[in-house]
């Protein structure tokens, strides 16, 4: 269970702002994030891996690997900016 007082937190005004930044500071190691919106609502940002070592097994066999094969694909489809 995830204690919510313990983890890095930041507002959504805050995260708006400038969301690379904590994009990378959850890809570093301060994952999850706690966003907490402006209405109180509270999400949480996982880094990839991170995510599936705490919920993989609640997906079949071969799961990650598909969604990462269609996030390759969608990327390589993206307009370029």
């Amino acid at each position: 269970m995830l204690d919510y007082s313990t983890l890095p937190s930041v507002t959504e005004d805050e995260f708006v702002k400038d969301p690379d930044t904590y994009f990378e500071r959850v890809h570093q190691g301060e994952s999850p994030l706690l966003i907490i919106n402006n209405d109180g609502r509270k999400y949480l940002l996982f880094d990839w891996e991170d995510y599936w070592k705490r919920f993989g097994m609640l997906y079949p066999d071969g799961e990650k690997e598909r969604v990462e094969e269609a996030c390759r694909k969608a990327a390589l489809n993206a307009p370029q900016e």
